[in-house]
């Protein structure tokens, strides 16, 4: 049986902690779920629109290997302001994956709460929605000469008031901004594997830059746009559910680039 370094840290936490911990430890069921909000660029991007979206399954003993599946009864996410909610339907092709693309709002501050029905027992996780942090190598929503050298973009932001969690993602100017439309993007939330291991070890998207290459992000000429979302990672999840589960919220700063 093989298991991620972070493992034996969260084996060792589990101990000092006491019997709750060391019960996610043992549990089976992952819950993997995020509330995102694409950027808003114009005249560059669509309006910005908040997307839910969750994958349920069960792990491996060896956590390398990505979780399998399980089809739930019913999920939905619910958040201040909202106890009603909205329903995550089934993604098709993709298996343990729901999602909703309508009738959801982002605020900041909120608290957002899923809820997952399996075989009659109930699994949750909640996020806080955090702002956005701004790209500070950008003036007016412009990057600044010298932060695309012809070969990689250099992105930054300000971590002085500590390091939250971010991604990146490059786009078509005048096109979608869902993740799946991007050129590139190093989100850790379309696959229930990466989506473990980042809630195992987040360091990398701690970073205060990123680096962005020519390809496969900036393909031709043209003009593309690359948000910089600020996620708030939370472990806040029912004690049936594996200390790998988790919740995220966040929302984009974006910046335009034109590549000759």
């Amino acid at each position: 049986m093989r298991f991620h370094p972070a493992v034996a840290a969260l084996a060792a936490l589990a101990l000092l902690a006491g019997c709750n911990v060391l019960q996610q430890l043992e549990s089976r069921k992952i819950l993997t779920a995020a509330v995102l909000a694409s950027p808003s660029l114009a005249p560059f991007t669509p309006a910005s629109v908040t997307t839910a979206q969750l994958f349920f399954g069960e792990r491996q003993d060896d956590l390398q290997q990505p979780p399998t599946a399980l089809s739930a009864s019913s999920v939905t996410l619910t958040w201040d302001g909202n106890s009603s909610g909205v329903t995550l339907t089934p993604v098709a092709g993709k298996a343990g994956w729901y999602e909703a693309t309508g009738g959801v709002t982002y605020i900041q501050g909120a608290h957002y709460t899923f809820t997952v029905v399996y075989q009659g027992e109930t699994f949750s996780g909640s996020v806080q929605a955090p702002t956005a942090s701004a790209i500070t190598n950008a003036s007016n929503h412009v990057f600044n000469p010298g932060a695309y050298d012809g070969t990689k973009l250099t992105v930054t932001r300000d971590v002085s008031a500590g390091a939250s969690d971010a991604f990146y993602a490059a786009f078509h100017a005048f096109g979608a901004t869902d993740l799946a439309s991007s050129t590139c993007n190093n989100a850790p939330v379309n696959d229930p594997g990466e989506f473990v291991q980042f809630v195992l070890d987040d360091s990398a998207w701690k970073a205060a830059s990123f680096s962005l290459p020519k390809s496969p992000c900036f393909p031709g000429a043209g003009q593309y746009v690359v948000s910089l979302t600020t996620v708030q990672k939370s472990t806040a999840v029912s004690s049936n559910l594996f200390l790998g589960s988790a919740v995220l919220a966040g929302t984009a700063d974006a910046a335009a680039l034109t590549v000759p």
